[in-house]
């Protein structure tokens, strides 16, 4: 069954919300967004959640201009990784969304980790590595 949730990041037109979503277990999740109509704008972007998506809490921004396009947990890390992927760039947060460090200023659409070392992102004009020192 599905319920609807409604989360604190601003949706006032066709061209703002939520981009992304992901979820580190059945309980804790972050959604992502932003303006598509504003892509040199920074806005709060990141509304995480502990109980499964029933309620939401803005906790701040990327720093990546325009929308988040996509976002992963890192697994197996701690404490937990979580990076936000846009065309502007990817960004890191270790503190669940409040603050972030910026990775790098390479297009990117979408973001995936296959454990805490490897990863990948994708955007206009490919596909690359995201390596992590253990």
């Amino acid at each position: 069954t599905w319920a609807e949730a409604i989360t604190p990041l601003p949706s006032g037109d066709e061209s703002s919300g939520i981009f992304s979503l992901t979820f580190r277990d059945d309980r804790n999740g972050a959604a992502f967004g932003g303006a598509l109509s504003e892509p040199d704008s920074t806005h709060a972007d990141v509304a995480i959640t502990a109980d499964g998506g029933a309620t939401w809490s803005l906790v701040g921004s990327t720093g990546l201009r325009g929308a988040v396009y996509g976002a992963a947990w890192v697994p197996g890390t701690e404490p937990a990784a979580l990076v936000a992927a846009s065309p502007d760039g990817t960004a890191v947060s270790t503190d669940r969304g409040r603050t972030w460090a910026r990775i790098d200023s390479v297009n990117a659409w979408t973001v995936a980790f296959h454990g805490p070392v490897a990863g990948w992102a994708a955007g206009r004009g490919g596909i690359r590595a995201l390596r992590r020192d253990p």
